[in-house]
């Protein structure tokens, strides 16, 4: 008899959000029915997640308790730790997306810039080239040009310094992504009695 999302919740003792980012995620297999409701088979279900009265009874601690001789901060059972630090890489991993996306755009929009400002360098070398000696006139627009040249080289480097202070943020959220993965995969290597202990 195969499982709904929340029965297999139930009987697992996880959360359906959990439960649903497990399938996700690939770490429990599940297939969907006609109507789109999962269905999971129980096998599988305690494959990953153990039957409650099948584990052992230190890591049904209800409570986590973790102090550092000032504070005392109350985590909740072995599984409420391990979804908080899911949703905690869940986020990161969202907002890394958003920065990529962010910055891919901002590259594109810096080349674009940089197309129109070269055109509109050539339209203008083109137009003085064609002037002929007017004396006044053709000093002004000269002059003019040189401005333009030189707040568009100002616009350049500005746009340069952005994209590289963007990029050096992706890097640091990338690193602190790789962190936060590396610590849950510790955490989840650690034993109850090592994760409890520190």
């Amino acid at each position: 008899m195969k499982l709904t999302l929340g029965q297999a919740a139930k009987e697992a003792g996880i959360s359906k959000p959990s439960l649903s980012s497990a399938i996700k995620k690939g770490r429990l297999s599940a297939h969907k029915n006609e109507s789109g409701v999962y269905e999971i088979d129980p096998a599988e279900l305690f494959r990953v997640y153990p039957k409650k009265q099948e584990a052992n009874e230190l890591d049904n601690t209800k409570s986590l308790t973790l102090t550092n001789g000032k504070n005392t901060v109350s985590l909740g059972g072995k599984d409420n730790v391990l979804d908080l630090l899911l949703a905690e890489r869940d986020k990161l991993l969202l907002e890394k997306d958003k920065t990529i996306e962010r910055l891919e755009q901002e590259k594109t929009d810096i080349r674009e810039d940089l197309q129109d400002q070269k055109e509109q360098s050539k339209r203008i070398t083109l137009l003085l080239e064609n002037q002929s000696n007017g004396g006044g006139d053709w000093e002004k627009g000269l002059k003019s040009l040189e401005e333009r040249i030189a707040n568009q080289e100002k616009s350049a480097k500005e746009d340069r310094e952005k994209a590289k202070k963007l990029t050096d943020e992706n890097s640091k959220l990338k690193k602190n992504l790789a962190d936060k993965e590396k610590a849950l995969t510790e955490e989840k290597s650690k034993g109850f009695f090592k994760r409890l202990l520190g």
